[in-house]
């Protein structure tokens, strides 16, 4: 989806969530870039039952903040264990100085393995990288993790929700 004009609202992506809804992946994104811009920023909605297979982006930072929803943003090393983990959630979202270190955004390094989850039934993030690939497939796929549309994915997605700190 394309944003029509320079303002994003609730509307748009709860027309986004409805259109995630309907789509096999479980997830789709509101871009808000032209296709010719260096600069990409888009709004990804990601359902419960999505399974976006780790990877990694060779060329590109990616910044993550979350919007709606609980998130859990994993990163790992180059035989799948996980090295970092961050749950993110837009209820705890406070500038209050005693609001304390609950992650709000991340930035996630190139050449990164990484994947996140929906911990709650709707995440909407807003995403910002550079060098868009206009494909949706990610540049590297994690090979000692299961395809999308493989049975095991979720077995392994279950396994890696287990994971997030409570």
């Amino acid at each position: 989806m394309q944003v029509k004009g320079n303002v994003v609202t609730g509307k748009e992506l709860g027309e986004l969530v409805a259109e995630a809804a309907n789509s096999p992946r479980r997830r789709m994104n509101l871009n808000m870039h032209e296709d010719d811009e260096d600069v990409n920023f888009f709004f990804s909605t990601i359902l419960h039952d999505s399974y976006i297979r780790p990877h990694r982006h060779n060329d590109k930072h990616k910044y993550l903040q979350i919007i709606r929803g609980k998130l859990l943003l994993l990163e790992f090393d180059d035989t799948g264990n996980i090295i970092k983990q961050a749950v993110f959630d837009s209820n705890n979202v406070s500038l209050h100085p005693s609001a304390g270190s609950k992650p709000l955004a991340y930035k996630i390094q190139k050449g990164s393995w990484h994947t996140i989850l929906a911990l709650s039934s709707v995440v909407v993030v807003l995403e910002v990288n550079s060098s868009f690939n206009n494909s949706d497939i990610p540049q590297d796929l994690a090979p000692w993790a299961p395809a999308e549309d493989d049975p095991a994915s979720k077995m392994y997605i279950k396994g890696l929700r287990a994971l997030a700190p409570r």
